[in-house]
């Protein structure tokens, strides 16, 4: 019996509202709290 693997590999990226050019160590938790809280609820497992 024939299996077919399949990987996707997904990019995010980010542009924000002010011209800074990296995202400040204070709101990280926030940004990665929102990401992982998009993809559990979209019930994808790493």
């Amino acid at each position: 019996m024939a299996t077919t693997l399949t990987k996707i590999y997904v990019h995010l990226i980010f542009h924000i509202s002010t011209h800074s050019i990296e995202i400040s160590n204070e709101l990280l938790p926030r940004l990665f709290s929102y990401i992982g809280g998009i993809i559990k609820s979209t019930g994808v497992s790493p």
